[in-house]
């Protein structure tokens, strides 16, 4: 069974670095971002703001367990989570914008449960698009174990992820920015908008890097991934430290 699971292994020394080196420093680093938010205060405030960080962390960690794999069901279904995982964090920042911009008790618990299911339900709905190989994903031993995205599905996971997620994001990010008449306050939410940038862009690039499938292009999507990961999820956090506390 090990040896059907390993066989022809896709492991590649580019892909050993970006998967364990790369991604697995990604993961710790967000962990640590968890640490620092959750050791500030426990309320539920901070509890949403985290989970933009451990999504992701989730997500990539994912990537651990299935990028030696060869049985293309099993890398197909695992990949289609950590999809899912990488586009549905954000809801999370756009929920930590609406409670910091209408507070809690507008926003409330019921609320945060159906916003973040209608956006969840809306993204899982592409497994139908997912594993049609003509519209959604191939991913075998022809495309070297690599995601190959077609069109189709990357224009409903990015008009889904822009439309509900992103633009949303930045309307209300602006409302609270001209709410501010503290200086330092409006200074770091511009770096939490510029944060929030960086985090968006990997998304994109991520997906589309995909769906164009050209190596070389995978290659620098994924150095500017791991700096944009980097300096966004930083970004994100110390502009809204006070809130925090």
């Amino acid at each position: 069974m090990i040896d059907i699971l390993f066989q022809e292994s896709p492991l590649t020394p580019v892909r050993i670095i970006t998967v364990y080196v790369v991604q697995g420093f990604l993961v710790a680093f967000f962990i640590y971002l968890v640490y620092k938010i959750l050791k500030r205060d426990t309320k539920r405030l901070n509890y949403i703001f985290s989970l933009q960080y451990i999504i992701p962390a989730i997500a990539l960690s994912l990537n651990f367990f299935y990028a030696p794999l060869t049985i293309e069901s099993t890398v197909l279904a695992l990949n289609f989570i950590t999809t899912i995982l990488t586009a549905i964090s954000t809801i999370f920042n756009l929920l930590f914008i609406l409670i910091i911009l209408k507070s809690e008790k507008v926003i409330n618990t019921f609320k945060q449960i159906g916003f973040t299911t209608v956006y969840g339900i809306a993204l899982v709905m592409s497994i139908f698009i997912y594993y049609n190989p003509d519209i959604g994903i191939t991913m075998n031993e022809t495309t070297k174990w690599l995601p190959t995205w077609n069109w189709p599905l990357f224009l409903y996971i990015i008009l889904i992820y822009t439309f509900y997620a992103v633009l949303p994001s930045y309307y209300y990010t602006l409302k609270v920015y001209n709410q501010f008449e503290d200086k330092d306050l409006k200074k770091k939410w511009r770096v939490f908008i510029i944060g929030n940038t960086g985090l968006y862009l990997v998304i994109y690039l991520i997906f589309l890097s995909n769906t164009l499938n050209i190596p070389l292009l995978r290659t620098i999507f994924s150095i500017l991934c791991g700096i944009f990961s980097i300096l966004g999820s930083y970004g994100t956090y110390y502009g809204v430290l006070r809130q925090l506390d």
